[in-house]
């Protein structure tokens, strides 16, 4: 809002404005208001001395405007007059809905319309739409027509009713943040995690980082006594391009696809993936984008299932709210306005399905690699000169060769997988996965709607198979349920699936089921159900049936029936089991187990109690007796300072017992500055 003038200075702006109007077009503005097609008229010079003989006098004042004179405020301009003819005063320009006001602004009537001169700097502060407003530029300006504009002779001033659908939109994100963070330096780092464990021989296992910035080699080591075969683990060099949020490793490198129908794998060779975690700010998943228009000023709520979500002040006008922060399934989105005299006005009130599989709106997540694919060790001749006795009745039977075997080598692979979040309710995604022995290609694609989420993969093999795959899911507060649907060809096959031979663990058709229900406080039921029909025929099918709920200072409870069998085997597992979890003071916890199967019960209880801190002790302990009798007992101390964690833990099964030893911790260095410490990520 503005503030009135109770001063009258009405003659004194208007005499301004005359002399202004006479500077700008060559002549007294007075004159042309009076006449404005015609010349201005020829005035007569003033003296600067008094005629001879004559007492000098005062020199002439100008002589103030008279009511009946023609009004400057009001230039009427003939219908035969061009722009240049039309004369201007300044005003104060308002628009009503916004509740801005500009001072000094240039109007005139053109045609019997009022027009101001706006420049971008005074549309941009009166928030105006420049698609849905006219403008006529000229020599003279950039003018804006303000049809139905209202003038006020007294305050010099012109206020506008645009309509808030005419302002500029607002774009409104709930819970964006903005990291700004001192410009720093990265030094040359290392870190190593190590452990040492004594029990009937000396075993050891390290982790380590070196790097710089961006750049690091992460790898690890193990080796025991009892080999004494130092053995390499997975080792590969990232470097992470955080302007484009992705990762570049080469060496060991664990391959992703898009869906369910591809197959991944673990490759020697080199990678690219988005790595959204480099920006922890960044919006990843689907969110609610929702528009709407505000006639005034307030506050904008925004409630999911009744709870304050976002608040946020806005100005009339258009507004859109961005990543809204939903928790999973389905919400009800009230967004509601509270205006400055705490009024409260309800704009909209929908239906939206929250998932964390949908990516947003916009975004592309990508990765490719390619490589050497080992072929899977488990199906290799044994060493000859390995001491294995495959006669003893206690070693593990051989795998058998599959019948493929002479063409079994390592692969060279190139694999490939993208998705995109078209909007917040579709996200689409492509992938490819070819070797010189066979290719495998798929398209997916997943969507919400209030009733639920879906998704929907399909793959094709150079082998001629194809694979589908279908998953529907919907949950709200009292009730939860969903269903998938897997199907394969015995020739689908992909890089890492090539030489899966044994029909009786590949599956064929699988379909599950599940639904949960929460409506009486504080229990809740769940009931699952799956059938599973192998390469070879058999068909496993799994019931399952859950109650669970909360007892007093947190405690909960929970039983459990489950029932499978299996077709082509002698296979037929039901048990029903209680487990009871007891937190308790200071840290400490207890929780007991039953189970009773067809072959007897079985029984079990643990106890434990947390650090306070970062540093000090901490123990926990168990004990069990199975269905066939075999007793089983554990014991775990230690304790957490500066320097490491140090660890004892007695195991006794049956007449068996073994006690072990351990020590463990963390060196890194930064710089110049070295740290010795508990293992890294330890707590």
């Amino acid at each position: 809002m503005t503030n009135s003038i109770s001063i009258p200075l009405k003659p004194i702006a208007y005499a301004i404005g005359l002399v202004l109007c006479a500077i700008a077009h060559g002549g007294y503005a007075q004159d042309q208001v009076a006449t404005p097609s015609t010349p201005p008229k020829e005035q007569p010079s003033v003296q600067s001395t008094p005629p001879p003989n004559k007492e000098p006098t005062p020199e002439p004042k100008a002589e103030e405007p008279k009511a009946e004179e023609p009004k400057a405020e009001e230039p009427k301009a003939s219908p035969n007059s061009t722009m240049e003819d039309v004369p201007f005063i300044w005003v104060d320009f308002c628009i009503t809905e916004s509740d801005v006001c500009l001072s000094g602004v240039s109007a005139r009537q053109k045609d019997g319309i009022w027009q101001v001169d706006l420049n971008d700097e005074s549309i941009e502060a009166l928030h105006l739409d420049t698609t849905k407003v006219s403008f006529a530029r000229d020599d003279q300006g950039n003018w804006l027509n303000i049809p139905k504009a209202e003038y006020d002779e007294s305050q010099l001033k012109i206020t506008w009713s645009i309509g808030a659908e005419n302002l500029q939109a607002q774009g409104l994100k709930s819970d964006e943040q903005i990291i700004k963070t001192d410009p720093v330096e990265y030094p040359l780092s290392a870190a190593l995690n190590y452990s040492v464990s004594y029990s009937d021989f000396v075993s050891a296992y390290s982790s380590y980082a070196v790097g710089k910035k961006h750049v690091a080699l992460v790898g690890s080591y193990s080796w025991d006594a009892q080999s004494k075969e130092l053995v390499r683990g997975l080792t590969s060099l990232e470097y992470d391009q955080v302007s484009k949020h992705l990762r570049w490793s080469a060496g060991d490198v664990i391959t992703s696809t898009s869906d369910d129908l591809g197959s991944g794998g673990l490759i020697r060779g080199i990678g690219v993936r988005r790595s959204f975690e480099q920006q922890p700010t960044l919006i990843t998943i689907a969110r609610p984008q929702m528009s709407g228009i505000v006639d005034r000023p307030g506050t904008l709520e925004v409630y999911s299932n009744n709870i304050l979500i976002s608040s946020q002040e806005v100005r009339p006008g258009p507004f859109m709210l961005e990543n809204l922060g939903i928790s999973t399934g389905r919400q009800n989105i009230k967004i509601v306005l509270r205006d400055v005299t705490g009024n409260r006005t309800t704009l909209s009130n929908t239906a939206y399905y929250g998932s964390v599989s949908l990516l947003a709106k916009g975004l592309n997540d990508y990765g490719f690699y390619t490589g050497k694919l080992k072929a899977p060790q488990f199906l290799n001749i044994p060493n000859p000169n390995d001491p294995f006795d495959p006669t003893d009745p206690l070693a593990p039977p051989l795998n058998p060769l599959p019948p493929n075997a002479a063409e079994l080598k390592d692969q060279n692979v190139v694999q490939a997988f993208w998705r995109r979040g078209l909007n917040d309710k579709w996200t689409i995604g492509a992938r490819v996965e070819a070797s010189e022995l066979v290719q495998n290609y798929g398209l997916n694609v997943a969507t919400t709607t209030p009733i639920g989420e879906m998704s929907l993969s399909v793959g094709k093999s150079s082998e001629g198979g194809m694979a589908y795959s279908a998953n529907y899911s919907y949950s709200s507060r009292y009730v939860s349920f969903g269903g998938a649907y897997f199907r394969q060809d015995p020739t689908y096959k992909a890089p890492s699936t090539l030489f899966e031979y044994d029909d009786a663990g590949i599956v064929h058709t699988s379909t599950t089921g599940n639904i949960s229900f929460g409506f009486i406080p504080r229990i809740s039921l769940g009931l699952q159900y799956s059938r599973i029909q192998y390469q070879n025929g058999g068909i496993q099918t799994t019931q399952t049936a859950s109650i669970s709920g909360d007892l007093f200072k947190k405690a909960q409870w929970s039983l459990l029936y489950r029932n499978s069998t299996r077709t082509d085997q002698d296979l037929s597992d039901r048990s029903v089991s209680l487990l009871l979890s007891l937190p308790l003071e200071n840290r400490r916890h207890l929780s007991f187990t039953a189970e009773q199967t067809p072959a007897g019960n079985s029984y079990g209880g643990s106890f434990s109690q947390s650090r306070k801190d970062e540093y000090g002790y901490s123990y926990a302990g168990s004990a069990s007796q199975s269905a066939l009798g075999t007793r089983t007992y554990n014991l775990r101390a230690d304790h957490q300072n500066r320097f490491g964690l140090f660890a004892v833990q007695a195991d006794r099964m049956g007449s068996t017992q073994t006690v072990t030893y351990n020590a463990s911790g963390a060196l890194v260095v930064a710089g110049k500055n070295i740290f010795i410490g508990p293992p890294l990520g330890s707590g």
